[in-house]
C-alpha cells in the first residue's frame, strides 16, 4: 500500500522537477518525457545519452549505463530487505532494539566505503578526518564515537540477554543497511540523471513484491485467525 501511494504521488508531483533550484535534478517541462524515455533506455538497455558537457559539479552527471540494471536490482533487493527487517524488528521486539542497532550504521557505512569489493566505483581512500571522528568524536555529540559504539554494543548485549536470535538478526540487519546505502550511491553514480525513473521503478517492484508476499502469506494468516 505504501509503495502504491509513493508510485501515485510521485506521478502527481512530477512537475516539481521543473523547479530551477533543484540544480542537477532540474528538468525543463518539455524535456520530462524525453528524460523518462532515456532513463528507461539507460536502466534496461544500457544506452548512454548524456555523455558531453557533464560530470561532477556540472549541470548534469555523465551517464554510465553499462550494467546499470544489475546495480539497480541489488539496490532494490537490499532496500526491500532493509524495510522488511526493520518492520520485523519493531513488530517482534521493540523500537528500542531497532534504535540501538541503528546507532551503529554511521560508522559501519563510513568504513565500508574503504573496501572496493563492497563500494565498487564509489570506493574512497581512508581519510584522516574519519579516524579523528571515530577516536575523538564530535563537539556536538560529546565523547568518542568508538566509546559510543562500545556503549551501543553493551546495550545490544543487555537487550538480547539469552535471545541469541536478536544478536544474529542485528548483524544481518546492519549488513543489509550498509549494502543498501552503498548500492544507492552506486546507482546514483550510474543513472543519477534519471531519479524519477529509478524511484518509480523501485516503487513498482516493491508493490509487486508486496502482492506476492501477501498472496503467499497474508491469506494463510487470515485463515488461521478465522479457525
Amino acid at each position: 500500500m505504501v509503495s502504491f501511494f509513493q508510485l501515485f504521488t510521485s506521478c502527481l508531483i512530477l512537475p516539481v522537477y521543473t523547479l530551477p533550484f533543484l540544480k542537477q535534478l532540474h528538468l525543463p517541462y518539455n524535456e520530462i518525457w524525453t528524460n523518462i524515455k532515456n532513463g528507461f533506455a539507460c536502466l534496461f538497455l544500457g544506452r548512454n545519452t548524456v555523455v558531453e558537457n557533464c560530470g561532477l559539479g556540472m549541470a548534469k552527471l555523465c551517464d554510465d549505463c553499462d550494467g546499470a540494471w544489475k546495480t539497480f536490482a541489488l539496490f532494490s533487493f537490499f532496500n526491500i530487505c532493509d524495510n522488511l527487517i526493520t518492520s520485523y524488528i519493531i513488530d517482534k521486539f521493540s523500537t528500542m532494539t531497532y534504535t540501538i542497532v541503528s546507532c551503529i550504521q554511521g560508522p559501519a557505512i563510513a568504513i565500508a566505503y574503504y573496501f572496493k569489493f563492497l563500494a565498487g566505483d564509489v570506493v574512497r581512500e581512508p581519510r584522516l578526518l574519519d579516524f579523528v571522528t571515530l577516536v575523538n568524536g564530535s563537539r556536538l555529540g560529546g565523547g568518542s564515537c568508538l566509546g559510543k559504539c562500545a556503549h551501543v554494543f553493551k546495550l545490544i548485549f543487555k537487550e538480547i540477554k539469552d535471545n541469541i536470535f536478536i544478536y544474529i538478526l542485528s548483524i544481518i540487519y546492519l549488513s543489509v543497511c550498509v549494502m543498501n546505502k552503498i548500492f544507492a550511491k552506486r546507482t546514483l553514480n550510474k543513472i543519477g540523471n534519471y531519479s524519477f525513473v529509478t524511484s518509480e521503478t523501485h516503487n513498482f517492484i516493491c508493490m509487486i513484491m508486496f502482492f506476492i508476499v501477501y498472496s503467499l502469506f497474508g491469506n494463510k494468516k487470515g485463515n488461521s485467525k478465522v479457525r
